[in-house]
Protein backbone atom coordinates (compact mmCIF):
# COMPACT_ATOMS: atom_id res chain seq x y z
CA UNK A 1 0.00 0.00 0.00
CA UNK A 2 1.34 3.34 -1.13
CA UNK A 3 2.05 6.39 1.39
CA UNK A 4 -0.61 8.27 -0.08
CA UNK A 5 -3.36 5.48 0.74
CA UNK A 6 -2.59 4.37 4.06
CA UNK A 7 -3.20 8.47 4.70
CA UNK A 8 -6.54 8.28 2.90
CA UNK A 9 -7.53 5.31 5.09
CA UNK A 10 -6.29 7.05 8.42
CA UNK A 11 -8.59 9.61 7.33
CA UNK A 12 -11.74 7.83 6.79
CA UNK A 13 -10.87 5.39 10.05
CA UNK A 14 -10.16 9.42 11.77
CA UNK A 15 -13.87 10.66 10.42
CA UNK A 16 -15.67 7.27 11.23
CA UNK A 17 -13.92 7.13 14.97
CA UNK A 18 -15.56 10.87 15.51
CA UNK A 19 -19.23 10.10 14.09
CA UNK A 20 -19.22 7.41 16.59
CA UNK A 21 -17.95 9.19 19.63
CA UNK A 22 -20.63 11.63 18.26
CA UNK A 23 -23.80 9.40 17.97
CA UNK A 24 -22.95 7.70 21.74
CA UNK A 25 -22.01 10.95 23.53
CA UNK A 26 -25.39 11.69 25.33
CA UNK A 27 -26.42 15.47 24.49
CA UNK A 28 -27.61 17.15 27.77
CA UNK A 29 -31.73 17.75 27.66
CA UNK A 30 -32.97 21.26 27.51
CA UNK A 31 -34.18 23.08 30.39
CA UNK A 32 -37.63 22.66 31.05
CA UNK A 33 -40.45 25.10 30.58
CA UNK A 34 -41.72 27.16 33.49
CA UNK A 35 -45.19 26.51 34.35
CA UNK A 36 -46.83 29.18 35.51
CA UNK A 37 -50.59 28.28 37.69
CA UNK A 38 -52.85 30.58 37.21
CA UNK A 39 -54.08 30.21 40.81
CA UNK A 40 -51.59 27.57 42.92
CA UNK A 41 -54.03 27.05 45.83
CA UNK A 42 -56.38 25.15 47.29
CA UNK A 43 -60.22 26.46 46.31
CA UNK A 44 -61.38 25.59 49.64
CA UNK A 45 -58.49 28.68 50.67
CA UNK A 46 -60.16 31.24 48.57
CA UNK A 47 -61.63 34.13 50.43
CA UNK A 48 -62.45 37.04 48.26
CA UNK A 49 -62.37 37.88 44.43
CA UNK A 50 -61.87 41.24 43.38
CA UNK A 51 -62.34 42.29 39.65
CA UNK A 52 -61.16 45.64 38.05
CA UNK A 53 -62.37 46.29 34.78
CA UNK A 54 -61.17 48.65 31.84
CA UNK A 55 -64.21 50.67 32.21
CA UNK A 56 -63.40 52.06 35.80
CA UNK A 57 -66.33 49.19 37.42
CA UNK A 58 -65.28 47.36 40.71
CA UNK A 59 -66.54 44.78 42.17
CA UNK A 60 -66.08 41.98 44.86
CA UNK A 61 -66.88 38.92 45.81
CA UNK A 62 -66.17 37.65 49.41
CA UNK A 63 -67.53 34.28 50.93
CA UNK A 64 -69.36 34.61 54.31
CA UNK A 65 -67.72 31.92 56.56
CA UNK A 66 -70.64 30.77 58.32
CA UNK A 67 -73.75 30.40 55.11
CA UNK A 68 -71.12 29.54 52.68
CA UNK A 69 -72.49 32.55 50.90
CA UNK A 70 -70.49 34.40 47.67
CA UNK A 71 -72.09 37.80 48.69
CA UNK A 72 -71.03 40.49 45.81
CA UNK A 73 -70.72 43.82 45.78
CA UNK A 74 -70.70 45.85 42.62
CA UNK A 75 -72.72 43.45 40.47
CA UNK A 76 -75.80 44.99 40.42
CA UNK A 77 -75.88 48.76 39.76
CA UNK A 78 -79.39 49.00 41.44
CA UNK A 79 -78.29 47.62 44.73
CA UNK A 80 -75.05 49.97 44.68
CA UNK A 81 -72.98 49.07 47.43
CA UNK A 82 -75.00 46.76 49.23
CA UNK A 83 -74.34 43.05 49.39
CA UNK A 84 -76.00 40.32 47.42
CA UNK A 85 -75.67 37.24 46.95
CA UNK A 86 -74.56 34.98 43.85
CA UNK A 87 -74.44 31.59 42.65
CA UNK A 88 -72.31 29.69 44.14
CA UNK A 89 -71.62 27.02 41.66
CA UNK A 90 -70.66 29.79 39.03
CA UNK A 91 -68.24 30.99 41.65
CA UNK A 92 -67.06 27.76 42.15
CA UNK A 93 -66.75 26.71 39.07
CA UNK A 94 -64.57 30.16 38.50
CA UNK A 95 -62.38 29.20 41.16
CA UNK A 96 -62.02 25.56 39.62
CA UNK A 97 -61.27 26.73 35.90
CA UNK A 98 -58.60 29.30 37.23
CA UNK A 99 -57.22 26.65 39.49
CA UNK A 100 -56.83 23.83 36.59
CA UNK A 101 -55.23 26.47 33.70
CA UNK A 102 -51.79 27.05 33.30
CA UNK A 103 -48.95 27.99 30.67
CA UNK A 104 -45.78 28.11 30.07
CA UNK A 105 -43.94 31.16 31.22
CA UNK A 106 -43.13 33.58 28.37
CA UNK A 107 -40.88 36.33 28.16
CA UNK A 108 -42.70 38.63 25.95
CA UNK A 109 -44.11 41.93 27.94
CA UNK A 110 -46.87 43.97 26.40
CA UNK A 111 -47.94 46.80 27.46
CA UNK A 112 -51.69 46.09 27.24
CA UNK A 113 -51.54 44.27 30.85
CA UNK A 114 -52.70 47.79 31.94
CA UNK A 115 -55.63 47.77 30.07
CA UNK A 116 -57.69 44.39 30.68
CA UNK A 117 -59.78 42.98 33.97
CA UNK A 118 -57.88 42.51 36.93
CA UNK A 119 -58.69 39.44 38.97
CA UNK A 120 -57.27 39.73 42.60
CA UNK A 121 -57.85 36.56 44.80
CA UNK A 122 -57.19 36.35 48.48
CA UNK A 123 -56.08 32.92 49.55
CA UNK A 124 -54.70 33.78 53.03
CA UNK A 125 -51.94 34.90 50.58
CA UNK A 126 -52.91 37.60 47.39
CA UNK A 127 -52.74 36.22 44.04
CA UNK A 128 -53.15 38.73 41.03
CA UNK A 129 -54.17 38.01 37.39
CA UNK A 130 -54.19 40.95 34.81
CA UNK A 131 -55.21 39.65 31.28
CA UNK A 132 -54.17 41.78 28.25
CA UNK A 133 -56.83 43.97 26.71
CA UNK A 134 -57.27 42.03 23.66
CA UNK A 135 -56.28 38.16 22.30
CA UNK A 136 -53.87 37.53 19.72
CA UNK A 137 -54.32 34.16 17.74
CA UNK A 138 -56.82 32.13 19.86
CA UNK A 139 -54.59 33.41 22.92
CA UNK A 140 -54.35 35.77 25.83
CA UNK A 141 -51.50 36.94 27.49
CA UNK A 142 -52.28 37.16 31.04
CA UNK A 143 -48.79 38.40 34.03
CA UNK A 144 -49.70 36.74 37.28
CA UNK A 145 -48.49 37.96 40.45
CA UNK A 146 -48.03 35.21 43.06
CA UNK A 147 -46.40 34.25 46.67
CA UNK A 148 -43.49 37.05 45.28
CA UNK A 149 -42.65 36.69 42.16
CA UNK A 150 -44.81 37.89 38.72
CA UNK A 151 -44.84 35.74 35.02
CA UNK A 152 -46.19 35.70 32.05
CA UNK A 153 -47.91 33.53 29.86
CA UNK A 154 -50.30 33.00 27.35
CA UNK A 155 -54.05 30.65 27.86
CA UNK A 156 -56.80 30.58 25.81
CA UNK A 157 -58.48 33.98 25.03
CA UNK A 158 -62.51 32.13 25.85
CA UNK A 159 -61.00 32.36 29.51
CA UNK A 160 -60.45 35.87 29.59
CA UNK A 161 -64.20 36.17 28.45
CA UNK A 162 -65.73 34.58 31.38
CA UNK A 163 -64.20 37.65 33.82
CA UNK A 164 -65.62 40.26 31.55
CA UNK A 165 -67.74 42.37 33.56
CA UNK A 166 -71.05 41.38 31.54
CA UNK A 167 -70.50 37.47 32.03
CA UNK A 168 -69.61 38.04 35.90
CA UNK A 169 -72.59 40.11 36.59
CA UNK A 170 -74.79 37.13 35.61
CA UNK A 171 -73.45 35.02 39.19
CA UNK A 172 -76.17 37.33 40.71
CA UNK A 173 -78.65 35.47 42.46
CA UNK A 174 -82.17 35.83 40.76
CA UNK A 175 -84.07 33.67 43.79
CA UNK A 176 -85.54 35.83 46.36
CA UNK A 177 -84.30 33.55 48.80
CA UNK A 178 -80.61 32.27 48.02
CA UNK A 179 -79.35 29.43 49.82
CA UNK A 180 -82.74 27.55 49.23
CA UNK A 181 -85.29 26.39 52.18
CA UNK A 182 -84.17 22.55 52.34
CA UNK A 183 -82.10 23.76 55.53
CA UNK A 184 -85.19 25.97 56.90
CA UNK A 185 -85.70 25.09 60.46
CA UNK A 186 -88.48 27.99 60.64
CA UNK A 187 -91.10 29.62 58.32
CA UNK A 188 -93.32 32.93 58.70
CA UNK A 189 -95.89 34.33 56.51
CA UNK A 190 -97.39 37.66 57.99
CA UNK A 191 -100.17 39.65 55.75
CA UNK A 192 -101.66 42.78 57.26
CA UNK A 193 -102.45 41.56 60.88
CA UNK A 194 -102.89 37.83 59.69
CA UNK A 195 -99.66 35.43 60.03
CA UNK A 196 -98.69 31.86 60.44
CA UNK A 197 -95.27 30.39 62.03
CA UNK A 198 -93.97 26.88 61.39
CA UNK A 199 -91.21 25.42 62.95
CA UNK A 200 -89.05 22.29 62.11
CA UNK A 201 -87.57 19.71 64.81
CA UNK A 202 -88.44 16.52 63.67
CA UNK A 203 -91.05 17.53 61.91
CA UNK A 204 -92.96 20.81 61.28
CA UNK A 205 -95.59 22.17 63.78
CA UNK A 206 -97.50 25.14 64.07
CA UNK A 207 -95.85 27.97 66.88
CA UNK A 208 -99.24 29.32 67.13
CA UNK A 209 -101.74 28.02 67.99
CA UNK A 210 -99.18 24.93 68.80
CA UNK A 211 -100.85 22.41 66.59
CA UNK A 212 -99.13 19.42 64.00
CA UNK A 213 -98.22 20.95 60.76
CA UNK A 214 -99.51 19.71 57.10
CA UNK A 215 -96.02 18.78 55.94
CA UNK A 216 -97.45 18.62 52.43
CA UNK A 217 -98.59 22.44 52.75
CA UNK A 218 -95.72 23.20 54.35
CA UNK A 219 -93.67 21.30 51.33
CA UNK A 220 -95.71 23.20 48.51
CA UNK A 221 -94.69 27.14 50.62
CA UNK A 222 -91.31 25.93 50.41
CA UNK A 223 -91.40 24.77 46.81
CA UNK A 224 -93.18 28.23 45.62
CA UNK A 225 -90.75 30.20 47.49
CA UNK A 226 -87.75 28.97 46.16
CA UNK A 227 -89.17 29.61 43.02
CA UNK A 228 -89.45 33.18 43.75
CA UNK A 229 -87.10 35.22 41.58
CA UNK A 230 -86.29 39.20 41.47
CA UNK A 231 -85.73 41.99 39.14
CA UNK A 232 -83.46 45.06 40.58
CA UNK A 233 -84.98 48.29 41.30
CA UNK A 234 -84.38 51.30 43.31
CA UNK A 235 -86.74 52.72 46.45
CA UNK A 236 -87.57 54.26 49.21
CA UNK A 237 -88.59 53.26 52.57
CA UNK A 238 -92.05 51.88 53.05
CA UNK A 239 -94.64 50.22 55.58
CA UNK A 240 -94.73 46.31 54.70
CA UNK A 241 -97.77 44.79 54.00
CA UNK A 242 -96.72 41.51 54.38
CA UNK A 243 -93.80 39.03 54.84
CA UNK A 244 -92.46 36.08 54.44
CA UNK A 245 -89.23 34.78 56.23
CA UNK A 246 -86.99 32.07 56.42
CA UNK A 247 -84.73 30.91 59.35
CA UNK A 248 -81.74 28.42 59.19
CA UNK A 249 -79.91 27.27 61.96
CA UNK A 250 -76.31 27.31 61.84
CA UNK A 251 -74.08 24.74 63.45
CA UNK A 252 -70.38 25.23 64.36
CA UNK A 253 -68.09 24.29 67.25
CA UNK A 254 -66.99 26.85 70.04
CA UNK A 255 -64.47 25.04 71.48
CA UNK A 256 -65.94 21.84 72.80
CA UNK A 257 -69.53 23.32 72.79
CA UNK A 258 -72.14 23.54 69.61
CA UNK A 259 -72.69 26.52 68.71
CA UNK A 260 -75.79 27.45 67.40
CA UNK A 261 -76.48 30.37 65.29
CA UNK A 262 -79.87 32.02 63.14
CA UNK A 263 -78.88 32.76 59.89
CA UNK A 264 -82.32 34.67 58.81
CA UNK A 265 -83.50 35.82 55.23
CA UNK A 266 -86.44 38.25 55.04
CA UNK A 267 -89.02 39.42 51.86
CA UNK A 268 -90.89 42.77 52.59
CA UNK A 269 -94.21 43.19 50.39
CA UNK A 270 -94.51 46.90 49.82
CA UNK A 271 -97.19 47.12 47.26
CA UNK A 272 -98.19 47.01 43.88
CA UNK A 273 -95.84 48.13 41.02
CA UNK A 274 -96.22 48.74 37.76
CA UNK A 275 -98.84 50.42 35.33
CA UNK A 276 -100.66 47.61 35.29
CA UNK A 277 -99.63 46.29 38.87
CA UNK A 278 -98.62 43.06 37.65
CA UNK A 279 -95.27 43.28 40.04
CA UNK A 280 -94.90 43.84 43.77
CA UNK A 281 -92.24 45.90 45.17
CA UNK A 282 -90.22 44.33 47.68
CA UNK A 283 -87.37 44.56 50.45
CA UNK A 284 -85.32 42.16 50.84
CA UNK A 285 -82.82 41.81 54.25
CA UNK A 286 -81.03 39.11 55.34
CA UNK A 287 -79.04 38.88 59.48
CA UNK A 288 -76.85 36.47 61.45
CA UNK A 289 -77.99 35.95 64.85
CA UNK A 290 -74.75 34.63 66.24
CA UNK A 291 -74.77 32.43 69.55
CA UNK A 292 -72.00 34.07 71.31
CA UNK A 293 -73.35 38.05 69.78
CA UNK A 294 -76.96 39.86 70.81
CA UNK A 295 -76.20 42.31 68.20
CA UNK A 296 -77.61 41.03 64.46
CA UNK A 297 -74.83 41.21 61.88
CA UNK A 298 -76.54 42.15 58.52
CA UNK A 299 -75.42 39.57 55.18
CA UNK A 300 -77.63 42.36 52.86
CA UNK A 301 -80.05 44.65 52.58
CA UNK A 302 -82.75 46.39 53.03
CA UNK A 303 -82.43 45.92 48.82
CA UNK A 304 -85.46 47.06 47.46
CA UNK A 305 -86.42 44.59 44.42
CA UNK A 306 -89.41 43.52 42.32
CA UNK A 307 -91.21 40.32 41.64
CA UNK A 308 -94.49 39.23 39.77
CA UNK A 309 -97.23 39.98 41.76
CA UNK A 310 -99.09 36.31 40.66
CA UNK A 311 -96.43 34.65 42.38
CA UNK A 312 -97.27 35.56 45.53
CA UNK A 313 -100.91 35.23 45.04
CA UNK A 314 -101.69 31.88 46.97
CA UNK A 315 -98.78 32.62 49.61
CA UNK A 316 -101.40 32.16 52.52
CA UNK A 317 -100.73 34.07 56.04
CA UNK A 318 -103.81 31.93 57.59
CA UNK A 319 -101.90 29.05 60.10
CA UNK A 320 -105.13 26.88 58.96
CA UNK A 321 -103.68 26.66 55.98
CA UNK A 322 -100.34 24.66 56.81
CA UNK A 323 -102.11 23.14 59.59
CA UNK A 324 -102.50 19.67 59.55
CA UNK A 325 -106.24 18.14 58.99
CA UNK A 326 -105.00 14.12 60.39
CA UNK A 327 -107.13 13.60 63.55
CA UNK A 328 -104.07 12.37 65.72
CA UNK A 329 -100.63 12.61 65.36
CA UNK A 330 -100.90 8.78 66.98
CA UNK A 331 -99.11 5.67 65.39
CA UNK A 332 -101.64 3.35 64.66
CA UNK A 333 -99.55 0.64 67.06
CA UNK A 334 -99.66 2.77 69.99
CA UNK A 335 -103.66 2.65 70.10
CA UNK A 336 -104.32 0.07 72.12
CA UNK A 337 -106.51 1.84 74.58
CA UNK A 338 -109.64 3.23 74.20
CA UNK A 339 -112.68 4.86 76.67
CA UNK A 340 -116.00 6.73 75.07
CA UNK A 341 -118.48 8.75 76.59
CA UNK A 342 -121.85 10.52 75.27
CA UNK A 343 -122.63 13.57 76.30
CA UNK A 344 -126.03 12.76 77.33
CA UNK A 345 -124.87 10.06 79.38
CA UNK A 346 -125.35 6.45 78.85
CA UNK A 347 -122.63 4.77 80.55
CA UNK A 348 -119.01 4.34 78.74
CA UNK A 349 -117.39 2.27 76.31
CA UNK A 350 -114.25 0.80 77.16
CA UNK A 351 -111.88 -1.22 75.12
CA UNK A 352 -108.80 -2.88 75.06
CA UNK A 353 -106.11 -3.97 72.46
CA UNK A 354 -104.53 -7.36 72.13
CA UNK A 355 -102.31 -9.41 69.71
CA UNK A 356 -105.77 -11.21 69.32
CA UNK A 357 -107.35 -7.66 68.68
CA UNK A 358 -109.69 -5.55 70.02
CA UNK A 359 -112.01 -6.79 72.97
CA UNK A 360 -114.61 -4.94 75.49
CA UNK A 361 -113.93 -4.07 78.46
CA UNK A 362 -117.23 -2.55 79.59
CA UNK A 363 -119.75 -1.20 77.65
CA UNK A 364 -123.30 0.73 78.57
CA UNK A 365 -126.61 0.56 76.36
CA UNK A 366 -125.77 2.34 73.34
CA UNK A 367 -123.16 -0.53 72.74
CA UNK A 368 -124.39 -3.45 73.24
CA UNK A 369 -125.10 -4.90 70.24
CA UNK A 370 -121.01 -3.51 69.04
CA UNK A 371 -119.00 -6.13 67.54
CA UNK A 372 -115.12 -5.64 68.70
CA UNK A 373 -114.36 -6.36 65.11
CA UNK A 374 -116.23 -2.68 63.89
CA UNK A 375 -113.71 -1.09 66.05
CA UNK A 376 -110.72 -1.93 63.71
CA UNK A 377 -112.01 0.56 60.84
CA UNK A 378 -113.70 3.62 63.33
CA UNK A 379 -109.65 3.45 65.17
CA UNK A 380 -108.22 4.06 61.98
CA UNK A 381 -110.27 6.78 60.72
CA UNK A 382 -109.94 8.26 64.32
CA UNK A 383 -106.04 7.77 64.32
CA UNK A 384 -105.10 8.25 60.63
CA UNK A 385 -108.26 10.03 59.01
CA UNK A 386 -108.07 13.12 57.45
CA UNK A 387 -110.36 15.53 57.77
CA UNK A 388 -112.08 17.74 54.99
CA UNK A 389 -111.08 21.18 56.53
CA UNK A 390 -109.45 22.85 59.54
CA UNK A 391 -110.21 25.71 61.43
CA UNK A 392 -109.36 27.12 64.59
CA UNK A 393 -112.80 28.11 65.97
CA UNK A 394 -115.80 26.26 66.72
CA UNK A 395 -118.42 25.95 63.75
CA UNK A 396 -121.77 28.11 64.25
CA UNK A 397 -124.32 25.51 65.47
CA UNK A 398 -122.36 22.55 66.87
CA UNK A 399 -123.71 19.83 68.75
CA UNK A 400 -121.49 17.88 71.17
CA UNK A 401 -122.01 14.02 70.65
CA UNK A 402 -119.22 13.23 73.33
CA UNK A 403 -115.54 11.95 74.16
CA UNK A 404 -113.06 9.90 73.09
CA UNK A 405 -110.08 9.02 75.01
CA UNK A 406 -107.44 6.88 73.12
CA UNK A 407 -103.98 5.85 73.39
CA UNK A 408 -101.01 3.49 74.43
CA UNK A 409 -103.22 3.18 77.81
CA UNK A 410 -105.55 5.42 80.09
CA UNK A 411 -102.26 7.34 81.14
CA UNK A 412 -101.22 8.62 77.93
CA UNK A 413 -104.53 9.00 76.01
CA UNK A 414 -105.36 11.84 74.00
CA UNK A 415 -108.76 13.22 74.27
CA UNK A 416 -110.88 14.26 71.26
CA UNK A 417 -114.45 15.92 71.77
CA UNK A 418 -116.57 14.75 69.09
CA UNK A 419 -119.82 16.62 67.70
CA UNK A 420 -122.08 17.30 64.89
CA UNK A 421 -122.73 20.53 62.65
CA UNK A 422 -126.81 20.10 61.23
CA UNK A 423 -127.20 20.83 57.57
CA UNK A 424 -127.47 24.71 56.42
CA UNK A 425 -128.46 25.49 53.28
CA UNK A 426 -126.26 23.63 50.51
CA UNK A 427 -123.59 22.68 53.22
CA UNK A 428 -124.72 18.90 54.13
CA UNK A 429 -124.49 17.97 58.04
CA UNK A 430 -120.41 17.03 58.83
CA UNK A 431 -119.06 15.66 62.05
CA UNK A 432 -116.99 18.43 63.88
CA UNK A 433 -114.00 17.10 65.88
CA UNK A 434 -111.88 19.19 68.24
CA UNK A 435 -108.06 18.45 69.08
CA UNK A 436 -106.39 20.85 70.91
CA UNK A 437 -106.87 24.11 69.37
CA UNK A 438 -107.85 22.49 65.74
CA UNK A 439 -111.47 22.01 65.29
CA UNK A 440 -111.89 19.53 62.11
CA UNK A 441 -114.75 18.98 59.42
CA UNK A 442 -115.65 15.55 58.22
CA UNK A 443 -118.93 15.36 56.09
CA UNK A 444 -117.97 11.83 54.86
CA UNK A 445 -119.57 8.43 55.37
CA UNK A 446 -116.93 7.03 57.00
CA UNK A 447 -116.50 9.96 59.57
CA UNK A 448 -120.14 9.43 60.69
CA UNK A 449 -119.87 5.62 60.30
CA UNK A 450 -116.86 5.54 62.87
CA UNK A 451 -118.90 8.03 64.94
CA UNK A 452 -121.65 5.57 65.46
CA UNK A 453 -119.39 2.77 65.74
CA UNK A 454 -117.19 4.87 68.77
CA UNK A 455 -120.14 6.49 70.49
CA UNK A 456 -122.97 4.42 69.79
CA UNK A 457 -126.05 4.73 67.10
CA UNK A 458 -127.33 8.76 67.03
CA UNK A 459 -130.35 10.19 65.46
CA UNK A 460 -127.30 12.63 64.22
CA UNK A 461 -127.02 10.88 61.15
Amino acid sequence: MTTRAALIWLVILGLLIGAWVTIRTPRAAPAPARTVALLPVDAAAVRSITFDWPSGQHATITREPRTGLWLATGLVKEFQAAPWPTVDGRVQAAIRILRETSGEAIAETSSATANGVRLTIDAGTTHTLRFDAAPLGGSIGVEVESQGSTLRTRVSAELATLFDAAAVASWSQSQLFPGGTDAATQLHVRSGDRSATMRKAAAWTLVDPPSPADAEAVRKLTTRLDKLSLSPARGDATAALGEVSIEQEIRGWNGDTVRRDRFIRRVELLGAAGIDASKVSLRLSADLLAADSATPITLWGPIVAQADAAAFADISADPAAYTSRQILSLPLADARWLLASREEGSGELQASKSLEGWSVVRAGSPWTSLDPRDLVPAVRWLVEGKAESVAFNAPPGRQKLGTIRIGPDEAAAVEVDVGVVPAEGNRPQRISIRVGPRWLSDGSAVAFRSVETLLGPSDSK
